[in-house]
């Protein structure tokens, strides 16, 4: 496959924010499916109880087999030999839902169309196995029990990834060039096969990454709050417990309350006959 003569291979405009989208849709369609046949191959082998017990690893190998076979095969582009300015890939590395859109890998970084071989490694790897190690210790009982500061410790993580993912999308609304976070630490971007057409505006989704962003200072709002309140309950409680203190409360009640109505219930139950008030209705 040759392209247009030229000096560099870099002659294709940056994606645009529609093919990018769609594209990362279409690989979850196709993840999807894939996963949906495997699951069904291996419930008629192992049965639903077993598989159930392997599931997230099902989920792992599939994303792996998947992009391991699309992202993770071919060589960068290389000059034709007696043509220097014409280029050619030896296989091609787009995803399925890459092809769809026609838009192809590129490292930012060193210039490559498609990137070396390591870095779509670190791609496919980094992009599955810390959600699928994370996942699996966080659902493991005996790691809660035994060592609760891990799994605490665990958890957060998983909380930072995900705010991180959330970040990450609301920057590429608003500016469009990286999909995903992996993605933007590697430095890989995506271009198009298609020019740009001068004449026409391609779609914004800036609003979209606003509201992604107020949702974020939202959620961080509610994460704050409690930090902020631990130093005020902390007072509070102090200033409550302090002996000889005259306005003790317990629910919002003063304990001197609590206490009537305590000993009025733990007062003996006068019989029915020397109740004065029952002798009252009787008369009357």
């Amino acid at each position: 496959m040759s392209s247009s003569p030229s000096s560099s291979p870099l002659v294709f405009p940056r994606a645009q924010q529609a093919q990018i989208i769609r594209a990362n849709q279409r690989d979850l369609f196709h993840v999807s499916s894939l996963r949906e046949q495997t699951e069904s191959v291996l419930r008629s082998w192992l049965g639903t109880r077993r598989l159930t017990r392997w599931e997230k690893e099902v989920d792992a190998v599939v994303k792996l087999v998947y992009y391991g076979l699309t992202t993770g095969r071919g060589s960068p582009i290389q000059p034709i030999r007696g043509h220097p300015t014409d280029w050619e890939v030896r296989i091609a590395t787009q995803t399925l839902g890459e092809e769809y859109t026609d838009i192809w890998q590129y490292s930012s970084r060193r210039g490559q169309l498609p990137p070396s071989l390591d870095r779509r490694a670190a791609l496919i790897f980094l992009s599955v196995l810390p959600t699928y190690i994370l996942a699996k210790l966080g659902s493991n009982a005996s790691l809660n029990q035994r060592h609760p500061d891990l799994a605490n410790w665990l958890r957060k993580v998983q909380k930072v990834l995900s705010v991180s993912t959330e970040i990450n999308m609301t920057v590429f609304y608003l500016r469009g060039r990286y999909y995903d976070p992996m993605k933007r630490v590697l430095g890989i971007q995506q271009l198009s096969s298609f020019p740009e057409n001068p004449h026409t505006r391609p779609p914004s989704y800036s609003l979209l990454g606003v509201m992604i962003g107020i949702r974020l200072i939202y959620r961080l709002v509610q994460e704050i709050k409690p930090l902020l309140a631990q130093p005020n309950n902390g007072k509070a409680s102090n200033a409550e417990s302090a002996p000889g203190s005259a306005n003790a409360f317990l629910d919002e009640r003063p304990i001197s309350e609590v206490i009537k109505v305590q000993n009025a219930e733990d007062a003996p139950v006068v019989p029915a006959e020397d109740d004065e008030v029952e002798e009252l209705y009787a008369l009357s």
